[in-house]
């Protein structure tokens, strides 16, 4: 029985890059998972710029393999059409994988999309929702209390000034010129 052929370079080349790759995607994808699955304050409100830069980084990551995934998706399509208007043999065939492939890939997508998406509600949930009624009610309380201290502090300014001279001398009645 005949050894198969080695791959050539570029197979064995390609390979390479794709393993490691794969590998930190499903790696990216369980931390993802497990900060988002357990509750984590951590995960909400980064504690310390470390994990601030921790997460920033994971996103900018995410970004760009989000990138490179469009342009690999948008270089295939482009291949894939003009091998197609050119007419070469298989391209039917090939057109038909790469759409089934496209609209199995959809269902992940969508799946991450929802998951975001109640990721991000919660998120904001926990970020707004009580905070925003304490300010709230804060306030009025401090609004009150102004009033309250305007209003303490208006009466003991009007409280002296009936007895003042100036005010005095202006109510008291005022003597008639005597007639000639």
């Amino acid at each position: 029985m005949p050894n198969p052929t080695p791959p050539p370079d570029r197979e064995r080349n390609r390979k390479r890059v794709i393993i490691p790759l794969a590998v930190g995607i499903a790696l990216l994808f369980g931390i993802l998972l497990s900060q988002s699955s357990f509750d984590q304050p951590a995960f909400l409100n980064p504690d310390n710029n470390l994990q601030l830069l921790f997460f920033a980084s994971l996103s900018a990551l995410i970004f760009l393999l989000f990138v490179a995934l469009t342009f690999v998706l948008a270089r295939n399509l482009l291949k894939l059409f003009a091998e197609r208007r050119l007419g070469v043999l298989g391209s039917k065939f090939r057109t038909r994988l790469v759409v089934t492939g496209l609209l199995l890939s959809f269902l992940p997508v969508i799946v991450m999309f929802w998951f975001a998406y109640g990721l991000m509600n919660r998120t904001i949930d926990r970020w707004f929702s009580r905070p925003v009624e304490e300010v709230r009610e804060d306030t009025q309380v401090m609004a009150s209390l102004l009033a309250t201290y305007a209003q303490q502090n208006a009466i003991a300014a009007a409280r002296p000034m009936p007895e003042s001279p100036p005010v005095t001398s202006a109510f008291r009645p005022a003597r008639r010129p005597d007639p000639l």
